[in-house]
């Protein structure tokens, strides 16, 4: 056996092997904790360090940061300032999702000028540059899609901003952890100066969570429309249509808060001009499985804007954003074509909606929809967790409330289905209610009116 200390021999004095031995301890006891002594040393000398964040550890060993009392000792200041950091992680990370939404959106938007100039190209005979611009519908799209693209650009430095900001606050939040941790089990690690590099970093960032405005109608609010109507009449006014009125108080009943997230210009145009093209499908589909066609509509226009070409980062495509994994277990040959994806979508919508056969009302409606968007797994765990909660595990509005917490470690770590961003299925569902009640009352207008004739 290797000797250590040459105990026996040794002329040192027994406190020095002591020491020694404590050191070894220590040593023991820090890399057991992660990382190593090197490591750690790195970790406190260390500027800022890249991490790739996966979204099933936001909030990974940090507990619900909604802390039941006010902090008052100086850890439970430490840990309040850990919960808020982990809360704007989440805020930032629903800020990524609105701009890759956005830039979804615009790539969409571009893809149909560009068939549309295709086709123009054919039907007019153009060869040339020189003589596409003389063109002035193609001038008007070639404009308007390098417009698109300067923008999509720079919603893509915002993203990259909103990243960094994650990315810092998360690898703060692990090093404050691990400060913690170290205090617990070695008594006395200093570490104020992690806890203000944090505080500095909330500081910075949640002005972009709070006041990053990232509008879905601004997706909409396209040149293309302000230099048409310059071309074909300018003496016209060139500013935006208003928004009908009846929109308008319609908007009221829901809130002013929700009216921003809403281009009713761009729902009205979508509508009129993409709806004939597969409405005979959608009543089809609609009427085969039980459901209001109005609804349908509302869905597609949620899920893809009705584009028969969508795809989403998830890989989900077509007109109802279909998985292909769920499309392999219905049938579809073709993806991409219009109606086997309005009937494979509408058949699996009523799947889920059988599945919840049991609730009544329109709570068995939203919570199939809501399955739709996020998977039946986490309905089912948010519906477990409002029982555990005392809540009403059939109701819409219990599952409000408790779907959210699935994307906190304290909530997910117990669910069978795990990490969940529960908001995105509780906006999803809002939304297609939105859009369903205006697609009624127009259709209850219309029949008003044609009955007055």
């Amino acid at each position: 056996m290797v000797q250590i200390f040459p105990i026996e021999n040794s002329t040192k004095s027994p406190k020095l092997i002591y020491l020694a031995l404590l050191g070894v301890i220590i040593a023991g006891v820090t890399m057991y904790f992660r990382p190593s002594i090197f490591g750690l040393n790195k970790v406190l000398k260390s500027s800022f360090a890249p991490v790739t964040i996966n979204k099933a550890e936001l909030g990974k060993n940090v507990r619900d940061p909604l802390p039941e009392l006010k902090p008052t000792g100086e850890r439970e200041i430490y840990e309040a300032t850990l919960y808020e950091a982990v809360g704007l992680i989440d805020e930032l990370e629903e800020k990524k999702n609105e701009i890759n939404e956005l830039i979804r959106y615009y790539r969409n938007g571009i893809n149909e000028l560009e068939e549309q100039i295709i086709q123009e190209r054919q039907i007019k005979r153009i060869t040339s540059y020189s003589q596409a611009v003389k063109n002035k519908r193609v001038e008007l799209k070639l404009r308007t899609i390098r417009r698109r693209r300067i923008y999509i650009g720079k919603l893509k430095q915002s993203n990259l901003w909103i990243k960094s900001g994650s990315e810092e606050l998360l690898y703060l939040i692990r090093k404050t952890q691990l400060d913690l941790q170290l205090i617990d089990i070695a008594g006395g690690l200093e570490f104020g100066r992690h806890m203000r590099h944090l505080a500095a970093a909330i500081q910075k960032y949640r002005p972009t969570a709070e006041k990053l405005a990232i509008k879905l109608q601004d997706a909409n609010l396209l040149p293309l429309e302000t230099i048409w109507r310059r071309i074909v009449n300018p003496k016209e006014k060139t500013g935006p249509p208003p928004v009908r009125t009846s929109d308008q108080d319609f908007f009221k009943e829901i809130g002013d808060g929700d009216l921003a997230d809403f281009d009713l210009r761009a729902f009205h145009r979508k509508i009129s001009d993409r709806l004939p093209l597969y409405s005979q499908s959608i009543k089809s589909a609609a009427n085969k499985y039980g459901f209001d066609w109005h609804l349908i509509v509302a869905q597609i226009y949620q899920e893809s804007r009705l584009n028969p070409l969508a795809k989403s980062s998830a890989g989900a495509k077509g007109l109802m954003q279909i998985l292909p994994g769920t499309a392999n277990s219905l049938g579809v040959n073709d993806i991409y074509n219009p109606v086997e994806n309005i009937n494979a979508g509408v058949r699996y919508l009523r799947i889920l909606y059988d599945h919840y056969e049991s609730i009544e009302g329109n709570d068995r409606m939203l919570m199939a929809l809501a399955a739709y968007n996020a998977g039946r797994g986490h309905v089912e765990d948010a519906r477990r967790l409002a029982v555990k909660k005392n809540l009403d595990p059939d109701s819409w509005e219990s599952l409000k409330k408790t779907l959210p917490l699935l994307k906190f470690r304290k909530y997910y770590k117990k669910s069978k289905y795990g990490y969940c961003r529960g908001t995105e299925p509780i906006i999803y569902t809002k939304r297609i209610m939105i859009y369903y009640r205006i697609l009624k009352r127009q259709d209850t207008e219309y029949k008003e009116a044609q009955a007055k004739l």
